[in-house]
């Protein structure tokens, strides 16, 4: 399972998820840190999963 957070999700929860086996998308330290909710529900929504 993706799960896709942004930068208002606790670093350990992150790493926890992680721990647990998840795939988990994290835009901390990337160009898309701030963006709107809305953005981040657009951005998302365009992960694919196979």
């Amino acid at each position: 399972m993706n799960i896709f957070v942004d930068e208002n999700i606790p670093k350990i929860t992150v790493e926890e998820l992680t721990s647990l086996g998840f795939d988990v998308i994290d835009i901390r330290n990337t160009d898309k840190e701030g963006i709107p909710d809305d953005q981040i529900w657009e951005k998302a929504q365009e992960i694919t999963v196979f």
